[in-house]
């Protein structure tokens, strides 16, 4: 219907005691007569290398919601997961034939959002360059990643051991913009996921914007996922607090002109000026 009206892509939310059955073709999702939850997850999860007794016990659960928290003990839920949202965009965009890019997000009542497809550049900020200094989220980003292109001039190699063994990992230190937007151009198209790793947090100094624009005019998806930023691993390191009562209430923070030009406006003389930290 969406493709006759003339949409060009469409977004399925729901929860996952819904969507699993699209993923397994059956697009009735209220049939009794084929309410094979469980034999479909057991199916993802054997796909994805779930060990034979967490798949056993997914024949137990009376509701999805007891399954998922059976698999989220189980080291590939991520891959049943990912795994089910490709599914469903495959039989969706079959149906349609070919008319529709198609996305989905997967809820449960319980969990939040458990996954959403493969199509999607996330900026992450790869924190101050210890390897534990990264978020929880960033971390996880890695481990789910199909492609990573990370700063190598800045980024520690070191959080690329995050990532899974059969990820393309490419460095951007070597690459034109272009190049790297190919790279995303690319991977969108294989319905990957791709992580685009930034020093300390991406949008100080990150040079982001000209890459969301030129993904913004290919109609590729991206969000942004925080990092810490040089400045706090400095006055962490040093035990500092930039703010202090009676002292400073703002941080200005800024750079000396080098190869980036800096407003004359915004010179380091002329915030020194107002004495904040």
């Amino acid at each position: 219907m969406a493709a006759d009206m003339g949409f060009k892509r469409l977004l399925l939310a729901g929860h996952i005691g819904k969507l699993v059955k699209v993923a397994g073709g059956i697009m009735n999702t209220h049939s009794r007569e084929a309410d094979c939850r469980m034999e479909l997850l057991a199916a993802f999860s054997f796909r994805a290398g779930v060990e034979p007794h967490y798949i056993h016990k997914l024949f137990e659960c009376v509701t999805t919601e007891e399954a998922v928290w059976i698999l989220k003990k189980s080291e590939k839920f991520d891959l049943v997961m990912k795994s089910i949202v490709e599914r469903i965009c495959y039989y969706m965009e079959k149906r349609s034939k070919g008319k529709l890019n198609v996305d989905c997000i997967i809820y449960t009542n319980e969990l939040g959002e458990l996954a959403k497809s493969g199509e999607m550049v996330y900026f992450v900020g790869a924190g101050t360059g210890a390897p534990d200094l990264i978020t929880v989220r960033g971390m996880k980003l890695l481990n789910q990643a199909d492609v990573v292109i990370y700063a190598g001039s800045l980024v520690n190699p070191e959080l690329l051991a995050y990532t899974k063994k059969e990820c393309e990992i490419y460095d951007s230190a070597r690459l034109t913009l272009e190049e790297v937007l190919d790279i995303m151009k690319r991977a969108e198209k294989e319905g990957k996921m791709t992580v685009r790793l930034h020093t300390g947090d991406p949008s100080v100094y990150g040079a982001v914007r000209e890459q969301m624009d030129a993904l913004d005019a290919m109609n590729i998806k991206y969000e942004s996922c925080p990092g810490v930023s040089a400045c706090f691993g400095a006055a962490a390191s040093l035990n500092l607090e930039y703010t202090l009562p009676g002292i400073s209430q703002s941080l200005i923070i800024t750079r000396m002109e080098g190869r980036t030009k800096v407003p004359e406006k915004e010179s380091i003389e002329s915030f020194a000026a107002h004495q904040a930290s």
